[in-house]
């Protein structure tokens, strides 16, 4: 482990959350390719004692190595072979928020939509649209429907982070980021968005005990 690190939340495990150590290792292999100032988490004790009793285990290979890999599976013979994709040569990008997003449900939100002449179907929803007002000509044509939708809530807020001194709390529910309604947004879209470049600005609006608020701050890079 580098001599820099960082004391973070790094997820929620069998035995509740793990915390410990962030940090990047000069270089590691897999698959047969060399992969260079990789980020590495380092669980506390704590949080690994129950997978310490396997046997000739040093460690786990993460997301954010065999997300570069499409993996097959061989299961009769034991055996795992790996194809490299497009992004098996991209940077190890940090989450710079400070935050760790979670999917915590779904739930149902109540649409209005007309369907434009152009084809174009254009929505409004029971809480603040960011789609813009509805044009006169369409509104006498307006029919409802609900949608099941995903829940985001912010999972941890890592001390002194620019989050934290921006007001974001853990619990919070986010509403929208960066102009666009969070239940139209991935998990992994979010985590794009965190990981995008020191310097970004990133405006959320979230609820917390039924107010919402907006709350701004840029990406650092700490790491």
């Amino acid at each position: 482990m580098s001599d820099h690190y960082l004391e973070d939340f790094l997820g929620r495990g069998f035995n509740g959350d793990v915390f410990g150590k962030r940090s990047r290792i000069e270089q590691i292999e897999f698959g047969g390719h060399q992969f260079k100032e990789v980020i590495t988490n380092f669980p506390d004790s704590i949080s690994t004692k129950s997978v310490n009793l396997v046997d000739h285990r040093v460690g786990s290979i993460g997301g954010e190595i065999l997300s570069r890999f499409t993996l097959f599976f061989d299961y009769p013979n034991n055996v795992m072979y790996t194809k490299p994709n497009v992004t098996v040569d991209d940077p190890f990008n940090f989450n710079m928020s400070g935050i760790e997003v979670e999917h915590t449900g779904l739930q149902w939100i109540k649409e209005e939509y007309s369907s434009a002449k152009d084809g174009i179907t254009i929505y409004t929803n029971t809480r603040a649209s960011d789609y813009g007002t509805i044009n006169e000509n369409y509104q006498n044509s307006l029919k409802t429907r609900f949608s099941l939708v995903p829940v985001f809530k912010i999972l941890s807020v890592r001390p002194n982070s620019e989050a934290e001194i921006a007001g974001l709390k853990r619990g919070d529910k986010i509403i929208s980021i960066n102009n666009k309604n969070a239940d139209r947004l991935s998990i992994q879209k979010i985590h794009e968005l965190l990981k995008s470049g020191e310097g970004r600005t990133i405006q959320m609006k979230v609820e917390r005990n039924g107010i919402e608020m907006k709350i701004k701050f840029q990406l650092k890079k700490v790491l």
